[in-house]
């Protein structure tokens, strides 16, 4: 069924069977469509009811809760049909425009999915009608040519479970649109919290603001301060002047607005200034390397107030995590795993941290291997874990080998009738202490078999 909106059309049928442009007490007016507003529907926060109802007691929208504005379509024809086929109902907004290069610039590019709340006036009418909550109508659109005129075609088209909505024309008069307030600490207006004439790390928000969900201030009608030229609605901390804003009442440092507090930690914006330090080993910072062989190592943290750690280490472990202020000594150890640490401990009074970084340096590999008689090539490929995943190597006796780019080592022995045996040693590129040791055995043509398979798991005597 086409809806042209050139007549009147009512809406007051309750029965919805076949094709119908159904709704509730809504009626489109004479003159076609004045004006088409859309939203980007990602912008869309809620909707409002007349009276507080139920969608599904009232198609008639109060307010239409955004986060962003509309945007203003411009237009010299636009023909809507509304169609009603199994439990579904389908809107197209046909729309005739001169230019659509710069009109349509800043909508398309706000979209992330191309998804749009579409508003009209019919003319005649004093509200506007609505289509495509909640998921958006899609917007398409072509040129066309003809002898009279060049021109573009647009259509935003939705299936839905909801009919055409009528919705008061407030929400797109911004100068007398009241919005729902918001308070909200302003933060970029703040203080540093201080103890005896020192900053204590904690910033205090200065004012805490009124504002719609966009962010925009708001007066105390709830109306936009760019239309009221009323100042903005605030609270001020105790003891701050106005700032400029319309106080309404002050605050004290405990005090929260939509669950946010107007006293928080921030180190970067206030800087701790209470006497102490934290050291260790007698120093801001500290290394230490573990391994194979090295599994443990001690350091010594020094704090003029109690200390905890502050960081989570992946490969080591701490003990213990806090201490009381003075000399602590605390140790460090790994399970075997390679890698690099930055373990933090912090001052608990002064917020000053201090690094230790720990290198738990591993080489992994196999302390033998065997190949069968007639081998000619092999591959090692010893697991290098910590600061570097690099390593070196000697083999003895002498043999042809390569590192290849990922770590493996391929080795190409001579063919021999007789039992060869290489020893080879690999060595951390980042600790010198950190060795192992493999026995690779390639088999002579005349060995007993029982005998291979002895060697392989018993040490003869």
């Amino acid at each position: 069924m086409l809806c042209k909106l050139l007549k009147n059309i009512s809406f007051n049928d309750d029965s919805i069977t076949g094709d119908s442009c159904s709704s509730t007490d809504i009626s489109v007016g004479v003159g076609g469509i004045s004006v088409v507003y859309l939203y980007n529907i990602d912008d869309i926060e809620n909707l409002k009811y007349e009276n507080d109802n139920r969608y599904d007691d009232s198609y008639v929208v109060d307010t239409i809760i955004t986060s962003e504005p509309f945007y203003k379509v411009d237009f010299t024809d636009a023909t809507y049909q509304e169609q009603f086929q199994n439990g579904k109902w389908t809107h197209q907004l046909d729309l005739t425009i001169n230019n659509i290069s710069t009109l349509f610039e800043g909508i398309l590019a706000g979209s992330t999915n191309g998804r749009y709340l579409v508003c009209f006036k019919p003319n005649g009418s004093d509200d506007y009608r609505m289509f495509g909550w909640r998921f958006g109508a899609s917007l398409t659109y072509n040129m066309n040519l003809n002898s009279d005129s060049l021109g573009y075609t647009v259509t935003l088209s939705d299936e839905s479970e909801f009919p055409l909505m009528a919705v008061y024309s407030d929400n797109f008069n911004l100068a007398d649109k009241v919005y729902t307030p918001i308070f909200s600490p302003k933060y970029g207006v703040k203080i540093c919290e201080q103890e005896s004439g020192h900053n204590n790390g904690y910033v205090l928000t200065t004012y805490v603001t009124k504002t719609n969900t966009a962010g925009q201030p708001l007066d105390a009608n709830n109306k936009l301060c760019e239309y009221s030229g009323k100042k903005q609605d605030a609270y001020k901390l105790v003891g701050q002047s106005d700032g400029g804003y319309h106080i309404i009442g002050t605050y004290a440092t405990d005090a929260t607005f939509e669950g946010q507090n107007v006293r928080v930690y921030d180190a970067e914006a206030c800087p701790p200034q209470a006497s102490g330090s934290i050291k260790i080993n007698n120093s801001s910072a500290a290394t230490i390397n573990l391994n194979s062989t090295t599994r443990t190592a001690n350091v010594s943290v020094d704090s003029t107030a109690p200390w905890q750690m502050a960081s989570s280490p992946q490969f080591v472990t701490v003990a213990p995590q806090q201490g009381l202020a003075g000399v602590t000594s605390v140790l460090a150890f790994h399970s075997g795993i390679g890698g690099v640490d930055h373990v933090q401990f912090q001052n608990t009074r002064t917020k000053e941290r201090v690094n230790l970084t720990v290198n738990v340096n591993i080489v992994d590999i196999n302390p033998s291997f065997s190949y069968p008689n007639g081998t000619t090539q092999f591959i090692l490929s010893p697991k290098v874990m910590g600061q570097s995943t690099d390593y070196t190597y000697t083999v003895s006796p002498t043999i042809p080998c390569t590192k290849a780019q990922n770590g493996d080592l391929i080795c190409s022995p001579s063919a021999s009738n007789n039992e060869q045996v290489f020893t080879f040693t690999f060595t951390h590129a980042n600790d010198v202490n950190e060795v192992k040791t493999t026995r690779v055995v390639i088999l002579g043509n005349n060995v007993n078999p029982q005998w291979e398979i002895l060697t392989q798991f018993c040490e003869i005597v």
